[in-house]
């Protein structure tokens, strides 16, 4: 680190200190051939005071666990299906930063899998929204350049 701040070196020792502390633990993956990275997305549609809606993302790869988050969006869902997008555009963010550092270490880029119960929300990603908002329009874009760059592909699974 050239010139670092008291707050960056801070950070820097922290860091040590927890690889140093943990040193014997490890994350073991399955004996899964499908090394595809699978997100998980779902929302909850205007349950928050103020009727935002909350975001959730399961991250797994060959078969374990990797990542998850829930998130309360930061903009009011007019429709479950606006909200469900939502969520799959904060699960393409997460999941290419997971797909950048796996092939940081392993030298290979999977393509990942997002996997929703929301048909609408897929449809928006074919058709577009049937009406335009900006922050729509954007999320829209960014899903979009990934999935035409075969970074990832949507597959819709049915609620249970």
């Amino acid at each position: 680190m050239h010139e670092p701040t008291k707050h960056i070196w801070n950070c820097a020792k922290n860091i040590i200190r927890y690889l140093k502390g943990s040193l014997n633990v490890s994350l073991n993956l399955g004996h899964f051939n499908d090394e595809h990275l699978t997100v998980f997305t779902d929302s909850d549609f205007g349950t928050t005071p103020g009727r935002k809606s909350i975001s959730g993302v399961l991250i797994k790869y060959y078969g374990s666990t990797i990542g998850w988050m829930s998130k309360k969006q930061k903009s009011v869902s007019i429709s479950t299906a606006e909200a469900e997008y939502y969520a799959i555009s904060l699960g393409v963010a997460e999941c290419l930063w997971i797909s950048r550092l796996i092939n940081d270490i392993e030298f290979k880029r999977p393509c990942f899998v997002i996997k929703t119960d929301n048909q609408s929300a897929m449809k928006i990603f074919k058709d577009g929204p049937q009406r335009h908002s900006k922050h729509i329009d954007i999320r829209r874009e960014y899903v979009l350049d990934n999935l035409n760059r075969n970074e990832c592909k949507i597959v819709y699974i049915p609620a249970e």
